[in-house]
């Protein structure tokens, strides 16, 4: 299956009016730490909690969450160790899935919230689908790490992690901003806004807005495999992080078949924004209005390959 780029010119005009829109701020506790988030759309609308990837922040989503807001009530969380969220000693995914699960609960009321996740993020809404099956809506698996099905897991922790960086601006600690992997159809001024958003001042200058720490973050809990898992899109990019081996693998496992996302690299939402969009737009409103026969849904906006 896959999506392809709407119709809809991804230039400054969309953007430039998302952007417009920056939420509310809002913060929940969870074991001890304090998690922040923003919110967009109404009060008592379906709710869908965006999860960011690893180093990275809710900041991420900024371009999209107001344009997934229209009829639903949409928070971008910052995981502990990210963003303006709280560190913590260590960093578990379970941890992580429960501060999801506490903002979809903050702001869902009685309804069951959606969860969309990218990267690393990707496995924590994973965790939260296995570990919360019955509170949880429908997922959105973002192309997760290839550790995440690959023998051993994850790669050996480094001796020591690097020193970190400090810049005497603003200005030049973002133009020291780099992804892992930089891809070709990387779209500039979204690149730009969000290395903006990832830095901080601190008293020794301006750096990055995540804890060294979570890069020493635990696996995914293996005995949550072959539970019972509710609605689940996995959407992939054309040049995932997953092999063709993996990514079949990690379909098996879900029992499902992966959305490919068409000329975009793994942090999808740098690269096609709007292909993106339209995938988890499919997903949600299918969810929302599923089909008579055995209550089972289909993805729109996709085709298959």
């Amino acid at each position: 299956m896959s999506c392809s780029q709407p119709d809809t010119e991804p230039g400054p005009d969309w953007f430039v009016e998302a952007l417009a829109d920056t939420g509310q701020l809002r913060s929940v506790q969870v074991d001890g730490a304090r998690v922040e988030y923003r919110v967009w759309g109404p009060q008592g609308a379906p709710v869908v909690v965006l999860v960011h990837g690893g180093a990275a922040h809710g900041g991420w989503w900024d371009h999209l969450a107001p344009l997934l807001a229209s009829g639903r009530r949409v928070a971008a969380i910052d995981l502990t160790g990210h963003g303006s969220s709280d560190s913590r000693p260590d960093y578990q995914f379970t941890t992580w899935a429960d501060e999801v699960m506490a903002v979809g609960a903050a702001e869902s009321g009685s309804e069951h919230p959606y969860i969309v996740g990218h990267s690393m993020g990707g496995v924590v809404a994973l965790t939260v689908a296995y570990r919360h099956v019955d509170t949880v809506a429908g997922t959105v698996v973002i192309d997760p790490p290839d550790w995440l099905v690959t023998e051993g897991g994850l790669p050996p922790r480094p001796a020591e992690l690097p020193p970190r960086r400090y810049h005497a601006t603003q200005e030049l600690a973002a133009q020291r901003f780099r992804t892992k992997l930089r891809d070709r159809s990387r779209l500039a001024f979204v690149e730009q806004h969000v290395a903006a958003r990832s830095v901080h001042q601190v008293d020794q200058g301006w750096s990055w807005r995540f804890d060294h720490e979570v890069t020493l973050h635990g696996s995914f809990p293996d005995e949550l495999w072959g539970g019972p898992i509710g609605p689940l899109v996995l959407v992939l990019a054309e040049r995932s992080l997953l092999s063709d081996d993996e990514a079949a693998e990690l379909a098996r496992r879900l029992d499902t078949t992966a959305v490919t996302i068409r000329d975009a690299g793994h942090h999808v939402m740098l690269d096609q924004p709007l292909a993106l969009l339209s995938c988890i737009e499919s997903a949600l409103q299918a969810w929302r209005a599923p089909t008579r026969a055995g209550g089972s849904t289909t993805l729109t906006g996709a085709d298959p390959e």
